[in-house]
């Protein structure tokens, strides 16, 4: 049973509609007799409920460390800590405690599965969409991110925290290499049980609000 009707009205130009958009829409209540009442502006709330059935979707908390996030990407950041990394031996690197710089990760959604993203930072702070964003130096991670997680077993969760046990938890092979300022197997070696990492090493990949 029709109980709305919500018509896109046009901007001819008289001194009321100036202050509104060139387009904008009118939600209006089907009367019992089938005509149209008076229009009231579209809310969120309306919308809101439309999308999801009915229901207005309860809020939910967002982690102190998300950056952004939509129904289909959150991108979080880590500040700069030690973490063990494991290198397969035929990398020429040490596993062990390593210092990395603040990273920053992406979580996109596509279809039934998750693509994680990895990239480092120079400031140890929440960045913001002027922040410079870099390569990651870590292996395992292409060129524009996306890192290879291998025949490691993925999360079904979007959880920030479950990816980056995941990420860190993997084996750094040597066919992927970082992107770098230096030789990635010199840099490595040279750091390990250190405590801080040389971002001078890293390469700028671009700024945060341009990325996504």
């Amino acid at each position: 049973m029709p109980v709305n009707a919500l018509i896109v009205y046009k901007n001819i130009g008289s001194s009321y509609e100036q202050q509104l958009s060139q387009y904008f829409i009118m939600k209006h209540t089907i009367l019992d007799n089938g005509t149209l009442g008076a229009g009231k502006p579209l809310t969120k709330d309306f919308i809101y409920k439309i999308l999801n059935g009915g229901n207005r979707q309860k809020p939910q908390y967002m982690q102190e460390r998300i950056v952004m996030h939509s129904d289909n990407i959150t991108v979080w950041w880590r500040p700069e800590k030690a973490s063990y990394l494991s290198f397969l031996p035929e990398s020429g690197i040490a596993s062990g405690m390593y210092p990395l710089p603040p990273m920053l990760f992406a979580l996109q959604k596509q279809g039934r599965g998750y693509t994680l993203y990895n990239f480092a930072l120079c400031q140890n702070e929440r960045p913001k969409p002027e922040t410079v964003v870099y390569h990651s130096p870590l292996y395992n991670v292409h060129n524009n991110g996306q890192c290879c997680m291998g025949n490691v077993s993925l999360p079904e969760t979007g959880e920030i925290d479950t990816w980056e046990k995941v990420f860190f938890g993997s084996t750094c092979a040597p066919d992927l290499k970082p992107t770098l300022n230096e030789d990635p197997v010199a840099m490595w070696n040279s750091i390990l049980n250190k405590e801080s990492f040389p971002t001078s090493r890293l390469v700028r990949y671009g700024l945060l609000e341009d990325i996504w």
